[in-house]
């Protein structure tokens, strides 16, 4: 989706890969076999329990589940698409972009883009399913037991006053130590917490599936999304959009 209050993005080049270095550090945190998985026996779907798949189906919901490849990640993130919402300039501490990932999976698409793009300040995923989360926390705790003159663990950001403590779940934060720059995962129900920085973030990932009876409240908070900020999902919004508040994207 195109800028909020603009027009549509034109195509990227489709020529763009991945820098080399990106592929080593991702295949550092996740192990090769797993970066750049193709087909139905995904990681991040062999892993999900009887229970997990139960609870899915009784919220109405689905655990179906596919994954951006790396080159698929740079070319949503040029600047003819997700990137043109970035600055020019890297990022210091909390100045820079914000990039929220709505139902994050593995982790691989948000530390991905964190590593590849310094004027990123702040990457937030969040993720329902604990065993994916599990995933996403394990590759960030390697990358840290691995460069520990690089990262540094901190604690995770707070939650909203409003959100019950019982639906925060687990989190887990990684700080480059150069910078200030953040990487976080939380293991929580992205309508208790995470949502709410659709108002203040940069780029938007939103790749997953929700049960038709929230979209009313999806929508709700992304008619907030700031000037600038950029969506990438599979959805139209023309067929989910259950609200009286106008959308401020346009399809590109």
């Amino acid at each position: 989706m195109g800028p909020a209050g603009g027009g549509a993005a034109p195509c990227g080049p489709a020529g763009l890969v991945t820098p080399p270095e990106i592929l080593a550090a991702l295949q550092l945190a996740f192990g090769g076999d797993l970066v750049g998985e193709t087909g139905y026996d995904l990681a991040a779907t062999r892993c999900c329990s009887a229970a997990e798949k139960a609870e899915a189906k009784a919220r109405g919901s689905s655990l179906l589940y596919g994954e951006l490849l790396p080159d698929g990640v740079t070319k949503a993130m040029s600047p003819e698409r997700l990137g043109g919402s970035l600055p020019s300039a890297p990022a210091s501490g909390s100045h820079g972009a914000v990039v929220l990932e709505l139902g994050h999976g593995s982790g691989k698409v948000a530390m991905q883009v964190w590593m590849q793009y310094p004027q990123v300040s702040h990457v937030y995923g969040v993720e329902l399913v604990p065993s994916r989360y599990a995933i996403s926390a394990a590759g960030l705790h390697k990358l840290l037991v691995q460069r520990p003159e690089a990262y540094r663990q901190l604690d995770p950001s707070p939650v909203p006053a409003t959100c019950d403590p019982d639906a925060a779940g687990e989190a887990v934060c990684l700080q480059e130590q150069s910078t200030g720059r953040r990487l976080e995962f939380r293991c929580a129900d992205f309508f208790a917490v995470g949502l709410d920085l659709a108002v203040r973030a940069d780029a938007i990932f939103f790749a997953v599936h929700i049960p038709c009876k929230l979209f009313p409240q999806l929508c709700q908070t992304l008619a907030k999304a700031k000037e600038g900020c950029r969506l990438f999902s599979y959805h139209s919004l023309d067929s989910i959009w259950w609200s009286d508040e106008p959308c401020p994207f346009r399809q590109c």
